[in-house]
């Protein structure tokens, strides 16, 4: 497997990526990731595709967010796979933290069910001071840690606006 930044050209195979991982919400998380790109934060820097023999397999885009009045974090959303095939997300996904670690950043977050992700290092956000205001149920906002500095960006975190609707979370 071959992990490396998102290039223009990659776009359409990830919206047919992104499709087929949400299936009936594929066509808006499509368009959540399309304002995620125009977006200030955007940075091909923080995007990740997976490929196997030239066949994408994994999109990974992560966003630059505020969190409390000085802290920051980066936001995983979309993350979308290949369910037709045999893939390593615990092996993508920590290849992609230790890149990111090494770029500065410190904290993962990201939407889903904490049990499903604690294998990973993910835990209960609220449970560190960090909220999102969101409230779906099943929908957790999780951190992950990725350095060795303990998490101190308590508060609110600033979610796009686009993410902030009660459907798929891209």
């Amino acid at each position: 497997m071959q992990i490396r930044n998102e290039k223009p050209e990659d776009r359409a195979e990830i919206a047919t990526l992104i499709a087929r991982t949400y299936m009936s919400d594929g066509v808006e998380v499509i368009e959540k990731t399309g304002i995620l790109r125009d977006m200030p934060a955007y940075d091909t820097k923080h995007t990740f595709v997976a490929e196997e023999d030239g066949e994408m397999l994994a999109y990974a885009l992560f966003t630059l967010l505020k969190v409390g009045d000085n802290g920051e974090a980066l936001l995983l959303a979309p993350l979308a796979i290949d369910t037709n095939k045999e893939f390593d997300i615990a092996g993508f996904l920590s290849e992609i933290f230790e890149t990111l670690k090494n770029q500065g950043h410190n904290y993962i977050l990201m939407h889903g069910d904490v049990n499903q992700y604690k294998d990973l290092g993910f835990v209960d956000a609220k449970k560190m001071g960090i909220d999102d205001g969101l409230s779906v149920e099943g929908v957790d906002l999780m951190i992950k840690n990725i350095s060795d500095t303990p998490v101190t960006e308590i508060g609110m975190v600033d979610l796009p606006e686009c993410l902030r609707s009660n459907s798929a979370s891209a």
